[in-house]
C-alpha cells in the first residue's frame, strides 16, 4: 500500500512516519514538507516533496497523489494553545485540511469520470476507495459551550469539530470514492508507562500505541472491498483497548 503522510515533522506525524517505514504492508510513503526533516534517516520507501503552500495544490500534483496512493494520514493541526492567533490556528487546522481533502476527492472524481468515459464495454470495475485518516481530538464538538467542564481547550475542540463536519460532508459527497476515519485521542504522551496508560486510560494515550492503531486500522480498512464508504470515529477508549 502507498500512503501520503501529512504532518510528518510534527509530534504525532513523525512517529507515524517511523512506524510506516517499518511496516511491511506499506510499500511507499509520500510526505509533503516545507523543509527537509531532521531525525529521520533516508529510506527508499519515503518520497519527500518540498511544498511551501499547504493552502494551494496544482491539479497535476493532486492527480499524481490520488492515483499513486491509496490513503492519506493527516496529523496537521495541534492545539489552539500552540498558535499565536485564532486566525493562524483556523487556517492551519481547517483550511489546510479541507483544501487538501477536497482536492484529493475532486482528483479521484475526475480520474473516475475519465476512466468511465473511456470504457467502451459494460464491464464493471471495482475501485477500492481512498482512505483519509484525520487525527482529531477528544471532545471535538463544533457546538461546544463554555461551561466549566467544557472550558479546557474549548477553541481546539470547536475547530476540530468543524473540521470533522467538513470532512464528513466531503465523504458523503464522494461515497463511492472516499473513506474517512476520524481518531479522537485524549492527551498524547510519548513513552507513557504501562501503569500511567492504565490509570489515565480515559484521558490519555501513548504516542507509539496511537500511531500503531492508526496504521493497523488503515491497513484493515483497505483490505475490505467496499461498494460504498463511511465515516468512522475511533474514540480514545477504543484506541487504548485496541490490541
Amino acid at each position: 500500500m502507498n500512503v501520503i503522510c501529512m504532518g510528518s515533522s510534527g509530534f504525532v506525524g513523525k512517529e507515524v512516519l517511523k512506524q510506516l517505514i517499518k511496516n511491511e504492508n506499506i510499500n511507499k510513503i509520500t510526505c509533503l514538507i516545507r523543509k527537509p526533516l531532521t531525525g529521520i534517516e533516508e529510506n527508499p520507501k519515503v518520497n519527500f516533496i518540498i511544498h511551501n503552500d499547504f493552502s494551494n495544490y496544482s491539479e497535476e500534483l493532486l492527480k499524481e497523489l490520488s492515483q499513486s496512493n491509496q490513503a492519506c494520514i493527516w496529523t496537521i493541526g495541534g492545539r489552539r494553545s500552540q498558535f499565536s492567533t485564532n486566525e493562524e490556528y483556523e487556517k492551519v487546522s481547517i483550511d489546510y485540511t479541507v483544501t487538501f481533502a477536497n482536492g484529493i476527492a475532486n482528483a479521484l472524481k475526475s480520474t473516475t469520470s475519465t476512466s468511465t468515459e473511456a470504457t467502451t464495454t459494460t464491464t464493471t470495475t471495482t475501485i477500492n476507495p481512498f482512505t483519509f485518516i484525520y487525527c482529531s481530538g477528544m471532545g471535538a464538538n463544533e457546538k461546544a459551550n463554555e461551561s466549566i467542564i467544557n472550558r479546557i481547550e474549548i477553541e481546539t475542540r470547536i475547530v476540530k469539530g468543524k473540521v470533522e463536519r467538513l470532512l464528513t460532508e466531503i465523504q458523503k459527497s464522494n461515497s463511492n470514492l472516499f473513506n474517512l476515519l476520524i481518531f479522537r485521542p485524549g492527551g498524547i504522551i510519548e513513552n507513557q508507562s504501562k501503569l500511567s496508560q492504565w490509570l489515565l486510560s480515559s484521558f490519555t494515550v501513548d504516542l507509539s500505541h496511537l500511531s500503531k492503531v492508526i496504521i493497523d486500522k488503515l491497513i484493515n480498512t483497505q483490505k475490505i472491498n467496499q461498494d460504498t464508504t463511511s465515516t468512522t470515529i475511533i474514540l480514545n477508549k477504543d484506541i487504548y483497548n485496541y490490541n
